[in-house]
């Protein structure tokens, strides 16, 4: 018995020393970024995103902006409120980024409605509030992650625990599934296999991406920080996608156990990765970088069928691209 509880010690403690190597050389690499252009446009761009939340409010928000981007630049297994902010700017700050998550995940809802219908399945929901949006349209919505986390507005919805393999449900199960600003999150051999269980399980797919080298193919819309990220070089647009992930998932929100492979694809490697995994694209929409949003992305919508199926909703035009029409900072 001593043996046996020695070895757990000694196991769990070799673990944790690995998750120390792991966590310390994850923030190392990303330290060797603060010296770029990227680090400069991910500092401004966070300063206008959280500025951008209303005047009662900008002031306090840009202020705890620039503490939560000094914090970032040192190194620690993610965010400890208590060290970074004074106990009242902690409370204000939880409330204030609950309130956010409410108005984004209404927005978002918004911007996909014409694409859902039917039974959903929410792939990677987090806190399940998008989920909630076409729950409250009166779909039917079934929520998965590998972690329930959903936020008590949602925990009303039925939930299921993603075990990392094959997807629960039968093929065709759903007329819909979505999956937001998660598969960047999966390690690059697993993206192939999930995106092939979505098309299984979902007649169609709406999948929202970071993507970078938009330029490409004519796809930096008309906005003003959607621009300036386009002038920057291509290392540096995948290096901001990395320090924005870091940041709004570490640093932010304290998840220092979240995987971040930073999987991040061009929207032309998107189109070819859906293509070898049985699913037409339909629909691109360029969200870009969204008034409002405290963590701005160039986010692009791609909405999906799958060519063993025939959805039975309301088709849209192959191959279309749209952008969203903003009138603050530009999309």
């Amino acid at each position: 018995m001593l043996a046996l509880l020695t070895a757990i010690v000694l196991t769990r403690g070799f673990v944790n020393v690995l998750l120390m190597s792991l966590h310390r050389a994850r923030t190392e690499k990303l330290l060797e970024l603060c010296e770029s252009p990227a680090f400069s446009f991910f500092r401004d761009t966070v300063l206008l995103g959280y500025g951008s939340v209303g005047p009662r409010e900008s002031i306090r928000s840009k202020r705890i902006a620039v503490k939560l981007l000094d914090f970032a630049r040192s190194w620690d297994e993610g965010r400890v409120l208590d060290r970074v902010l004074c106990s009242s700017d902690h409370m204000w700050l939880n409330e204030f980024y609950r309130r956010h998550k409410l108005l984004k995940s209404r927005r978002v809802g918004a911007a996909i409605e014409p694409l859902v219908n039917g039974r959903v399945l929410d792939f990677g929901c987090g806190s399940g509030l998008l989920a909630r949006e076409p729950a409250s349209r009166g779909l039917c919505v079934h929520a998965l992650d590998l972690y329930d986390s959903r936020a008590p507005e949602a925990a009303g919805l039925t939930f299921t625990a993603f075990d990392g393999s094959a997807l629960p449900f039968r093929d065709g199960e759903f007329d819909c599934v979505l999956a937001m600003q998660v598969l960047h999150h999966l390690p690059p051999q697993k993206i192939a296999p999930v995106l092939c269980e979505l098309g299984r399980v979902a007649k169609r797919v709406v999948i929202g991406e970071d993507c970078y080298r938009l330029g490409e193919e004519g796809l930096l819309g008309r906005g003003e920080r959607l621009q300036a990220f386009g002038r920057l070089s291509e290392l540096d647009q995948f290096r901001y996608l990395m320090l924005m992930d870091y940041f709004g998932n570490v640093v932010v929100k304290g998840a220092a156990q979240m995987p971040l492979p930073y999987s991040f694809k061009t929207a032309r490697q998107w189109r070819a990765a859906f293509k070898a995994s049985g699913l037409a694209l339909q629909k691109t929409v360029v969200a870009g970088f969204e008034p409002k949003n405290l963590h701005q992305v160039p986010l692009v919508y791609f909405s999906l069928d799958s060519v063993n199926s025939s959805s039975g909703l309301e088709p849209v035009r192959p191959q279309e691209i749209a952008y969203c029409e903003r009138h603050e900072h530009g999309c």
